[in-house]
């Protein structure tokens, strides 16, 4: 690896350390914390398809919002004090993985199965 690739290499890997606290502190806030270390979206993007550690990374932060939102639900005197129904519509579209959800999304596959077995009838009156 030439003396300019390395240099290019550890540039990056600044860059990612500096975005991955920069996305803990604004809590998965992409944008924000985008714009704090100056980078595009799109690198971020790059980072996440090309990069497997990185990626790990991110989604380990996103586990931990997960378990401080859900612990924060779970506690009666923490959640006197935070918004309740905000943290409802977190865990709902957030936590849907974890079962927060008002309906469970059937696979594709799923549907034709039972489509196959419960054939839709048309009212004919």
């Amino acid at each position: 690896m030439t003396k300019k690739r390395q240099k290019l290499s550890k540039n990056h890997n600044v860059k990612k350390n500096s975005f991955l606290t920069a996305y803990k502190r604004h809590m998965g806030h992409i944008g924000k914390a985008c714009q704090d270390i100056g980078i595009h979206r799109a690198t971020y993007r790059l980072w996440m398809q090309h990069d497997p550690e990185f990626s790990e990374e991110i989604h380990s932060i996103c586990e931990l919002h997960k378990d401080t939102i859900e612990s924060i639900f779970y506690n009666e005197k923490l959640l006197k004090e935070h918004d309740t129904a905000s943290m409802i519509f977190y865990l709902k579209t957030k936590c849907r993985d974890r079962g927060y959800a008002e309906k469970v999304d059937a696979p594709a596959a799923e549907v034709k199965i039972i489509n196959r077995i419960y054939p839709q009838t048309e009212n004919k009156e």
